[in-house]
């Protein structure tokens, strides 16, 4: 089938990309630790490279380095030399030697903080390398983490892709038949239009050609047995077709008796919005038909009411009331169209019964009248004597 070569063909390339990333992730595993120490000594090298290029520079630079110092030390002197004897001149001593320690201490802070930038600049190259080396372990880590949970939910994730690959296919074919659907009687219309090109050639070769080949006799060779089967077949045929015809008609009658009853529907509900509106109550009415069946009603002057109204009267002491209500028992239409027969429903419960809720009951007084009541009908039927 295309669709399950397809699907091989796609699992087939999906192992086989997952057999060359796990083969690579053995070979970087394996070299992991020479790569490391490889990493290490070319680090160590750069920096013993930095840190002697930058002792040469400071000993070509340290005579002028020195001077230089020596000028600037000596002209910082002597202005705080200067600043002191101007502050020891004046009255308020306290203020200005409180100065003068502010002033100490933020000098000895800046020079310890030169200090400590020199030596973090002297180690950044490590430092750097150093975090390099921590962020490369905890990304490995993260990332074995990541593979080993890929390859624990391996199972999960070859059924998910399943699922999906079903949703697709799934989808296509629905897209695909509804398309189908959709132009069902162009297809149908193309395909009798080939058949008919196809008997008639057919045909033509078998009352024309002069070589005719097997297949084409096969399918006309029917024609010469005509034979009793045969015929009994076409009469088979026709009583079919006449009972399609009996079903077609019962169903426009069908047909015609729902339109009636949407009709009356029609005039019902507004008729009982209309009463509702009269009651101005604040609740809502909303009327709708949640089930039903096609209305049935039968003859009651038939010898079957008959016998049924004697045997009411017998065991109750009184005439029936011949009443239409019902609607739960839709097969009654179905009895009396299929038999052709005259159908009786025989009641043995109350008004208040609660016919198919759910605390329906029946009393046991009707319980043993009404077995009265059939029995009693079935002999009043038996001494009727039926046209």
């Amino acid at each position: 089938m295309p669709v399950a070569l397809c699907v091989s063909k796609r699992r087939s390339g999906v192992f086989s990309v997952r057999r060359r990333v796990r083969t690579q992730l053995a070979k970087l595993e394996d070299v992991t630790d020479v790569v490391v120490r490889i990493q290490a000594a070319v680090r160590t090298y750069l920096a013993r490279k930095r840190l002697l290029g930058l002792i040469r520079g400071l000993r070509t630079a340290t005579p002028a380095l020195i001077k230089l110092q020596a000028v600037a030390r000596a002209k910082l002197a002597r202005q705080q030399h200067e600043e002191m004897q101007r502050a020891l001149s004046e009255v308020k001593v306290v203020k200005a030697v409180g100065s003068f320690q502010a002033r100490a201490r933020a000098a000895l802070a800046r020079s310890r903080h030169q200090e400590q930038v020199k030596k973090l600049e002297f180690v950044e190259p490590d430092v750097v390398g150093f975090q390099a080396t921590a962020r490369g372990y905890l990304a490995r880590l993260e990332w074995y983490a990541w593979r080993d949970y890929i390859r624990s939910s391996h199972p999960q994730a070859t059924y998910l892709q399943a699922l999906l690959r079903g949703v697709l296919q799934r989808r296509k074919f629905r897209e695909k038949m509804a398309y189908y659907r959709s132009n069902l009687d162009k297809i149908v219309q193309i395909q009798s239009l080939f058949r008919a090109k196809e008997t008639r050639e057919q045909y033509r070769q078998l009352t024309l050609g002069t070589n005719v080949t097997v297949g084409t006799i096969k399918n006309f060779v029917h024609l010469l047995d005509d034979s009793e089967a045969d015929f009994q077949e076409e009469i088979k045929v026709e009583r079919l077709r006449q009972e399609v015809v009996k079903r077609i008609r019962e169903n426009q009658a069908l047909e015609h008796d729902v339109s009636e009853l949407d009709v009356k529907i029609a005039l019902v509900v507004p008729y009982i919005e209309q009463e509702f509106a009269k009651l101005e109550s604040k609740n809502k009415l909303k009327v709708e038909m949640l089930g039903g069946g096609m209305p049935w009603m039968a003859d009651y002057k038939h010898w079957n009411y008959e016998a049924a109204r004697r045997a009411t009267e017998v065991v109750y002491k009184r005439s029936p009331d011949l009443t239409r209500e019902g609607g739960s028992i839709p097969v009654t239409l179905t009895f009396a169209e299929s038999l052709g027969v005259n159908v009786l429903l025989l009641p043995m419960g109350r008004g208040d019964d609660g016919a198919h809720s759910t605390n329906e009951k029946l009393d046991r007084l009707n319980f043993i009248e009404g077995s009265k009541l059939l029995g009693t009908y079935l002999y009043e039927l038996a001494a009727i004597q039926a046209p």
